[in-house]
């Protein structure tokens, strides 16, 4: 039974959401939402227009049905929104066999903070019991990294790799090409556009990355590290030599 809310309405659920927009810099809360007891579906996102949100009001309200339950319902729709948002399907492979489960969804499930199951598993709520102030955390997204992801994919063209990951391609360079390991404030030379500074760098494979720079010109924009000259003591080094 829910701690907090009591009683779910259309705008409480409206509040969640608006939680989730301002660490993920989307829109979500824009949305209408149906607040209605009808079927067995606990919730749904609507991609095609107009589209829209959908919850089960008899569930939400359910004597037995516990806080954690119904914010994770509100997580695994908004999860289907972020993907159809951002346009997942671009950036992470999907089959269509997998329907709107995909990879691309349990990745934004991920970054959301909602159960990556194609459907609610009560049994996994049984023990989650929340305290007032872990359902206040929840209901505020405390636990949701601040990531505005239509910003990363319009600058980088690719999905952010995960921590580990990225640690591991990036060691791999300064490691065995340090000369074509790239930080912010590296100098670099460009064939056609001249000297510039790294203002960002990401791992784009297991041997390069990807670089934001801007030029002396004051021009900017983001370039292959393959593509570009790292200036060493003055020196412009092509990509992967290894000088002795």
């Amino acid at each position: 039974m829910s701690i907090i809310t009591k009683t779910w309405t259309e705008d409480k659920i409206r509040a969640i959401i608006r939680k989730l927009d301002e660490k993920t810099g989307l829109n979500g809360a824009a949305l209408p939402i149906a607040f209605n007891c009808y079927g067995e579906s606990l919730g749904y996102y609507r991609y095609v227009e107009p589209k829209a949100f959908g919850f089960n009001r008899k569930f939400f309200n359910g004597y037995f049905t516990s806080e954690a339950e119904v914010i994770d319902v509100i997580r695994h729709e908004y999860a289907h929104y972020y993907v159809d948002a951002a346009h997942l399907e671009r950036y992470i492979g999907h089959s269509r066999r997998e329907t709107s489960h995909g990879a691309d969804w349990r990745w934004a499930c991920k970054m959301v903070g909602a159960d990556p199951s194609r459907c609610h598993d009560a049994a996994a709520f049984i023990d989650r019991d929340w305290t007032v102030e872990e359902a206040t955390a929840a209901y505020n997204a405390d636990d949701v990294v601040n990531f505005d992801i239509l910003s990363y994919l319009n600058r980088w063209h690719q999905i952010p790799a995960d921590a580990e990951t990225a640690s591991k391609r990036l060691t791999h360079i300064k490691e065995r090409i340090p000369d074509s390991y790239y930080e912010a404030g590296d100098e670099v030379l460009h064939p056609k556009r001249g000297f510039g500074t790294v203002v960002d760098a990401i791992p784009h494979d297991y041997w390069t990355q990807r670089l934001y720079i801007r030029f002396e010109d004051r021009s900017d924009g983001v370039f292959d590290a393959k593509d570009i000259f790292k200036i060493v003591d003055g020196v412009a080094i092509p990509y992967g030599t290894v000088r002795r």
